[in-house]
C-alpha cells in the first residue's frame, strides 16, 4: 500500500462494519480503486469516495470524478459503495445525481447509497455562484433530498413528477433506469439541527469524527428526527469516518498526517 492519508468509516445499521474511504484528492483514479480493492481482501466491507472538483489543498494533486470511479470500485469490489459525499446543489442538479445514482444502483442491486451533503466552497465556488450562509446551503440541500426522493418514488411507481421549490425546478418526467429498490440517501452533517432534519427525512447519517460526547449528542438529535416522522433509528444507517495516517514508522505517519 502506498504511503499517506487513508480513511476508514464505521457503518451502524443493526450491526458494525468497517468501510474503506478512496481518497480522491491524494490518489490517482486507478491507484485509489487499487487500495479500496486491496482494503478489501484484507477485511474492510465497504468503500466511500467524496466528490471534489479539486483536492483540499494543491499539493495533494489529484481530483477525479467521482462517478467513474464509484463504477470502477463497484466492479473490482463486492461490499457496499456510495458518494460520501456528493452535493447535488450547485455543480450538480438534483435531477442528474439521482439518475447517476439510480444507475449505479440498477447496475448493482442492493450495494449502493447516496450520500448527500451541502457542499464546500473548494468545489462548488468554480460554477461562479455567490457562496451563500450555511442555513441557506442546507434548506438547498434538504430540496435537493426532497427532488431525488420524489424522482426514486415517482420513478418505481412508473410515473412522472414534478417539482417548484425555492431552489429548484423539475418538469414533468421520471428515471428511467431504476433498480427494484430505490438507493438509502444518507445526509452528511455535523450540526445537531441538521442532524434531526435528516432524521425526519432521509435513510441515514454521515458524519466526521468527534469527540464522543459530541458524537453522542449529534445521534441523539437524529434519532430524535427519526421519532418525529415515525421512523425506526436504530435500522438506519450511521456512518463515522475516522481520519487515520499509515506509514512504516511513527515519524513518517505523524509526517504525513501534518502535511495532509
Amino acid at each position: 500500500m502506498s504511503e499517506g492519508q487513508g480513511g476508514a468509516g464505521v457503518v451502524t445499521n443493526g450491526a458494525v462494519q468497517i468501510g474503506y474511504a478512496a481518497m480522491l484528492a491524494q490518489f490517482p483514479p486507478a491507484e485509489a480503486v487499487a487500495l479500496a480493492e486491496y482494503a478489501e481482501r484484507h477485511g474492510f466491507s465497504a468503500v466511500m469516495a467524496t466528490d471534489h472538483f479539486q483536492p483540499w489543498v494543491p499539493a495533494q494533486g489529484e481530483s477525479s470524478f467521482v462517478w467513474s470511479v464509484l463504477a470502477a470500485l463497484a466492479e473490482r469490489t463486492t461490499g457496499d459503495f456510495g458518494p460520501g459525499v456528493t452535493a447535488p446543489t450547485y455543480r450538480w442538479q438534483p435531477a442528474m445525481v439521482a439518475q447517476a445514482s439510480a444507475t449505479l444502483a440498477s447496475m448493482h442491486p442492493g450495494r449502493h447509497w447516496l450520500g448527500l451533503g451541502s457542499g464546500g466552497a473548494v468545489n462548488e465556488h468554480i460554477v461562479g455562484q455567490y457562496w451563500p450562509e450555511a442555513a441557506d446551503r442546507i434548506n438547498r440541500m434538504f430540496e435537493a433530498v426532497e427532488v431525488n426522493s420524489k424522482l426514486f418514488s415517482a420513478s418505481l411507481a412508473g410515473r412522472d413528477v414534478k417539482h417548484s421549490g425555492e431552489h429548484f425546478k423539475l418538469e414533468s418526467t421520471r428515471l428511467w433506469t431504476m433498480p427494484a429498490v430505490a438507493p438509502e440517501i444518507l445526509i452528511a452533517t455535523s450540526g445537531p439541527v441538521t442532524a434531526k432534519r435528516a432524521g425526519r427525512t432521509a435513510d441515514g447519517l454521515i458524519t466526521v469524527e468527534a469527540p464522543p460526547g459530541k458524537i453522542d449528542a449529534l445521534f441523539a438529535r437524529y434519532r430524535e428526527g427519526a421519532r418525529d416522522a415515525g421512523k425506526d433509528a436504530s435500522a438506519m444507517p450511521k456512518m463515522l469516518q475516522l481520519h487515520l495516517s499509515w506509514a512504516e514508522t511513527d515519524e513518517l505517519t505523524m509526517a504525513n498526517a501534518l502535511r495532509e
